[in-house]
């Protein structure tokens, strides 16, 4: 979860332009370089940089470019292992259809960051399935709304009825509708949600905006029932105020 995490916060740093795409190339060829001695006394350290390389590359918007400057450096007798780990991690904490499009858009093909006597008919075989055609596309306005966070409105209202007189909607009512209707796959689940019930919260009389204190309150115990105390989904939670802040101090 640990380096699920890095991967992500790196990624939220290259969008927001805190982190150049030369900057995070030139950061993980220096891990590389130095892997071999790390190896000594850390056995795993190529999965380990798969992992956060492979939640780098499967974030929702594409970061696939920089595979190929950082498959350069990698040693001959790594990059098969090394590629495995990253792509195997990329499709698990994304999705298979998500990584097949991004790599399709790269244009990238195996020999262009291995050498093609690396490659053997079962390695070809294992990622035969980043060129083949995608089954279904999603419609443009849905991928547009997987690719940015976003409240919920029917769940903004089931937070908000905690103010209506004889149609207040309990907690466990709120969690099934979450369960029924939301997919924790998605990239901003946790984000969505959040952002609902801050939305939930929030009086609008301008110029200054408030949170309705009792609807926080009361509607905390959904957040906890959905978060649990998971360090990823925590730091997703932080991500979802940080936007609803911004958005409110800069409004579009």
């Amino acid at each position: 979860r640990a380096r699920r995490a890095v991967g992500h916060l790196l990624d939220a740093a290259h969008n927001d332009d805190n982190i150049s795409e030369t900057a995070f190339v030139s950061g993980v060829k220096m891990i590389i370089e130095a892997a071999p001695d790390y190896a000594v006394d850390i056995p795993l350290i190529w999965q380990y940089i798969g992992e956060i390389l492979g939640a780098f590359i499967g974030a929702p918007t594409s970061n696939m470019a920089v595979l190929k400057p950082i498959f350069e450096c990698v040693p001959d007798d790594k990059a098969k292992q090394f590629f495995q780990f990253t792509i195997r991690y990329a499709t698990e904490f994304s999705s298979q259809s998500r990584i097949q499009r991004f790599w399709q858009s790269s244009g990238f093909s195996l020999n262009d960051l291995m050498k093609a006597d690396l490659i053997d008919s079962t390695f070809s075989n294992e990622f035969d399935w980043l060129f083949d055609t995608p089954e279904v596309e999603q419609s443009t306005s849905q991928t547009k709304e997987n690719h940015s966070p976003h409240p919920d409105p029917q769940l903004v209202k089931l937070f908000k009825s905690v103010n209506d007189q004889g149609t207040t909607i309990t907690d466990p009512e709120i969690i099934t509708y979450i369960r029924e209707h939301m997919d924790p796959s998605e990239k901003f689940y946790i984000r969505n949600i959040v952002l609902s019930y801050l939305e939930a919260c929030l009086i609008n009389r301008d110029p200054q905006k408030k949170i309705q204190e009792d609807i926080a309150k009361k509607r905390m115990t959904v957040l906890n029932a959905i978060i649990e105390h998971k360090s990823e989904a925590e730091i997703q939670a932080v991500y979802a105020i940080q936007n609803f802040v911004n958005k409110l101090e800069h409004p579009p």
